[in-house]
């Protein structure tokens, strides 16, 4: 039966952007703690499961009906130019029986009154992953259950001060839709702010190991977040584990106007030698930016950060 895996409906100024993927069958729901085995079988069971792709589809938004279609990793996308869409049902081409939704995560983010918003890496920026690892990034990723994975105990206060200021969350990452579920039950176990997700498209088995997964998905999301929302300034947030000093350091050079402030965390304690040239070219940009681990002050940086945002806005 063809489901929902996930849908999110965010709002922009004057319009609405409208993202979902469909699959053919439910995957396994994380809605308890279960032993690494069973957490082995059932991530791999998401890996199998065909994405609806390639097929017409209807969205029924606000009563008036759009037509749209999958891609061939069963994903959609459209942007509907009406401001604060909240009833969106999806059906197929010639069905008038709506398509369920498995979904727990929330799926409408609306604008906030906050002068600036938040874009935020996933793996080892919010979540240890050991993506610098590979074997041991997969036998996290395949052992431990979501409701287990560690936390980022510093960036998890961050984003709760922001959301404490009424900041919109975004999530940026390349993991895969296959994970949805894993992460926004890891996001609600350890009650970070229910913020936008932004995955890479769905994937069977054999593409995991592409490198070229996702190359531009993050650069690209940013950008569009930025362009449509010209009433914010940006808070981004990463990690020096992968490439997020590159992607932030071509974003503020792009948009140094509306970046508030960077942070990149430390993910080993030598990770800052061997990112030294790439953190000197995002301090070139003039973007005031903080490189933090786990033993920063975070009563310090709160203040000093609103101390900032006094100054610019």
């Amino acid at each position: 039966m063809t489901i929902i895996w996930q849908i999110s409906n965010v709002h922009f100024k004057g319009k609405s952007l409208i993202t979902g993927t469909l699959l053919r069958d439910s995957p396994y729901m994380h809605l308890k703690a279960i032993n690494s085995f069973k957490n082995v079988f059932k991530l791999l069971q998401t890996y199998f499961i065909s994405p609806y792709a390639l097929k017409d589809i209807r969205l029924k938004i606000d009563n008036e009906y759009f037509s749209t279609s999958t891609n061939k990793k069963g994903s959609f996308s459209i942007v509907v130019n009406k401001a604060n869409v909240t009833d969106i049902k999806l059906f197929s081409k010639s069905s008038e029986i709506e398509l369920p939704s498995i979904q727990t995560y929330p799926r409408t983010f609306p604008m906030t009154s906050s002068k600036y918003d938040v874009i935020s890496d996933i793996d080892d920026t919010i979540m240890v992953s050991y993506t610098a690892d590979f074997f041991k990034r997969i036998s996290t990723l395949a052992f431990v259950s979501p409701l287990n994975r560690k936390v980022i105990g510093f960036t998890q206060a961050l984003l709760k001060h922001f959301e404490s200021q009424n900041a919109r969350v975004f999530y940026v990452s390349k993991s895969e839709r296959n994970l949805f579920n894993h992460i926004s039950v890891f996001i609600s176990t350890y009650n970070l702010p229910k913020g936008v997700l932004n995955l890479t498209p769905y994937l069977k088995l054999h593409q995991l190991l592409d490198p070229k997964k996702g190359k531009d998905y993050k650069t690209n999301h940013i950008r569009f977040i930025i362009e449509n929302s010209p009433d914010k300034k940006f808070v981004l947030i990463g990690d020096d584990s992968q490439r997020d000093m590159d992607v932030y350091t071509s974003i503020a050079k792009q948009f140094k106007p509306y970046i508030v402030k960077i942070y990149i965390r430390q993910t080993k304690r030598k990770s800052f030698f061997k990112n030294e040239d790439k953190w000197n070219k995002l301090l070139a940009t003039g973007v005031p930016s903080l490189y933090f681990n786990e033993e920063d002050d975070l009563t310090e940086e709160i203040k000093s950060f609103s101390n900032l945002i006094s100054n610019l806005i």
